[in-house]
């Protein structure tokens, strides 16, 4: 099979493709000795040169036999040019003569994401050097933006990018924040806000307001009861720490209180053990051994006697 772009069949019949290779053939052949299904010239050829038996009716192929009905049946069913981006329809052998002449032959997709221009392949580099889809470098932040976002990243999110604020200073976007916080047209809330002022401006008129504000008062009482608060609290945290160390001294003298109750049942306890044994001691009978006199006289009455 060729590799150079076809024309395509509009309409499918599977009774012009190759019984092999399943690709339309232009160039059909047959089998001599079945004549049932037919198989494209490249692929006969293969067959005949390898192997020389039909794959059908495994009878021996060694010659082919074209038919010439299959390739004119082809070249006037309908069919249109292979080519992306080409219109041209017309029958299979007037497409075939298009294709070498076709302008879109040489056209190939632009590789940048989102563009769906076909460029001729010659002029490809000179249309990715303008093409609105291509990327470039911020000169702020240095990102990558596609050439068409460029101008909306520069308004809305390059943080590198300088801003004109109402006052007329040019500040970085990554800054507004903290420049707005002190800026005189920076948003701006009544400090008796929480005690039911709504008002709210710019930090220019801030100034003007609180002089006048009719929540100042409250807003002194507030504060005044809030201090009183906040010093009962600390007044507070303060007596139930004592507490907490008073009740710590309490438990510790318990403890000591029982250890030394302990410690006096067991002195009368011992106590109570050496007066049993003194009574003892002196309730047991007392055994008298005979002194030197009386053994003298026993001895001499023994004398006696015998005598």
């Amino acid at each position: 099979m060729s590799t150079t772009q076809k024309p395509v069949l509009l309409e499918t019949n599977d009774e012009l493709d190759c019984s092999i290779c399943f690709e339309l053939a232009l160039d059909a052949v047959q089998c001599p000795s079945c004549a049932h299904n037919i198989a494209c010239f490249s692929c006969a050829t293969q067959i005949v040169r390898t192997n020389p038996v039909c794959p059908w009716c495994r009878c021996p192929w060694r010659s082919v036999r074209a038919c010439p009905e299959i390739t004119r049946r082809i070249l006037r069913s309908p069919a249109k040019c292979g080519f992306t981006g080409c219109n041209f329809r017309s029958n299979y052998a007037s497409v075939s003569s298009h294709i070498p002449e076709c302008e879109f032959k040489n056209m190939i997709q632009c590789t940048n994401e989102g563009c769906n221009k076909r460029i001729n392949r010659n002029a490809l580099n000179d249309h990715l050097k303008k093409c609105y889809f291509r990327k470039i470098q911020c000169r702020y932040c240095n990102a990558n933006v596609v050439h068409n976002q460029i101008k909306r990243h520069l308004k809305e999110s390059c943080p590198e990018a300088f801003i004109r604020c109402l006052c007329s200073e040019s500040i970085k976007r990554k800054n507004i924040q903290q420049h707005m916080e002190l800026c005189d047209y920076g948003e701006a809330v009544c400090d008796n806000h929480d005690v039911g002022c709504d008002w709210e401006g710019i930090l220019r008129d801030k100034f003007d307001h609180m002089d006048n504000c009719p929540f100042e008062k409250a807003s002194i009482i507030v504060s005044s009861l809030q201090l009183r608060c906040s010093t009962k609290e600390t007044e507070n945290k303060e007596l139930k720490r004592k507490l907490e160390h008073a009740l710590r001294e309490v438990e510790q003298k318990k403890i000591e209180l029982q250890l030394a109750a302990n410690e006096m049942l067991r002195i009368q306890a011992q106590s109570a053990r050496q007066q049993d044994y003194v009574y003892v001691q002196t309730t047991r009978p007392q055994h008298r051994y005979p002194t030197s006199q009386h053994h003298s006289d026993a001895k001499q009455a023994e004398g006696c006697t015998i005598s």
